[in-house]
Formats: structure tokens, C-alpha cells, sequence
């Protein structure tokens, strides 16, 4: 199920970009969604995004790829995955000026393995937009407009903790990683 909520939905005009900021209206893009991302975001999504400051259209493949991995693997395990866990194993790195993607704070220490760093070019070519009080009870803060600065990737909570928990996923057997 793509939607779990009664999701309004708008096509882009013809004239209308990614970058477009229509009040009201969060911007996404289709390439989630076939992997299995879903509306409303699960947890960790939206702590990922509202805890960066980073809009979600923002977002490139790569990063969605290790967020629905990271969604699999707290969903089965219940490790305590957060924001702090992907902040403390992540950097975001800008590319085109404009879009986000994740980047090992520490080559030796991958939460993921044999995830393609291939970004899908053409991905942000493809979006919709969902207007915000689509989400119902879900008050989440998304930015309705691209960021390019502002954000945030300092941890909220305890590094130790973060360190922690990253350790107990690359712990896994690496099957489970892959």
C-alpha cells in the first residue's frame, strides 16, 4: 500500500519544476515509492528529514535506498534507529547546488552494503505533489520548499548512543546488510 492515509495528490503543470514551492503542497518524488516508501512517512523517514531540515524532494535515490533499508532493519530487529544513528554514520553532501546525498562519515563503517550509488538520473523529473493536511493527525513539520542551506547535522540526542546502535547493525551478519 503506497498510501496509508487519504492522500490529495496534485500533478505538476507543465510548467512546473521540482523546485517549484506551491504553498500548502509538500513536493515528492515517484522514485521512493517504488522501493517501497510509503505516505505517511514511516518514523525514521520523517525524523531523518525533519531532524535534517531537508526537504524530501530534496532527497536523492541513494539516501532513500539506505532509509528504506534502515526502515527494514528496525522494523525487524528494534534497534532504536534514528536520526542520530544516520547523523552519526552519514554526511549529507550537496550536489547541482541543490539536492542531498548521504556519504560515510567513516569509510570502514557502512551500515549498507551492495547499495548502488547510482542516482538515478532523471529521478527529479518525476514527482507529484501531496498537500499537507493530507496527512491528518501526522503534524509533521516537512519544509514545503527547497533548502539550500540550514542543514542540520549536528546529533540531538548522545553520540555514545548512536555509536551504539550503529555498531549492533553492522553487527548483523551481513546478509542481513546487503
Amino acid at each position: 500500500m503506497l498510501f496509508k492515509c487519504n492522500a490529495e495528490l496534485k500533478l505538476p503543470a507543465s510548467d512546473e519544476l521540482v523546485v517549484f514551492h506551491r504553498p500548502g503542497w509538500i513536493c515528492f518524488c515517484y522514485y521512493p515509492i517504488t522501493i517501497g516508501v510509503t505516505l505517511p512517512f514511516s518514523r525514521l523517514v520523517t525524523n531523518v528529514i525533519t531532524s535534517m531540515h531537508v526537504s524530501p524532494g530534496k532527497i536523492m535515490p541513494f539516501v532513500w535506498r539506505i532509509l528504506a533499508f534502515l526502515d527494514a532493519i528496525e522494523e525487524k530487529h528494534q534497534l532504536g534507529i534514528d536520526a542520530d544513528v544516520v547523523k552519526y554514520s552519514y554526511t549529507l553532501k550537496k550536489f547541482s547546488g541543490c539536492r542531498y546525498s548521504f556519504v560515510n562519515r567513516r569509510k570502514d563503517e557502512s551500515l549498507v552494503f551492495n547499495i548502488d550509488n547510482v542516482n538515478d538520473r532523471g529521478s527529479k523529473n518525476e514527482f507529484f505533489f501531496v498537500k499537507r493536511t493530507s496527512f491528518g493527525d501526522v503534524s509533521i513539520d516537512f519544509l514545503g520548499k527547497w533548502n539550500a542551506e540550514d542543514v542540520d547535522l549536528e546529533l540531538s540526542g548522545d553520540e555514545t548512543k548512536a555509536r551504539e546502535i550503529a555498531e549492533k547493525v553492522m553487527a548483523l551478519h551481513v546478509g542481513e546488510r546487503l
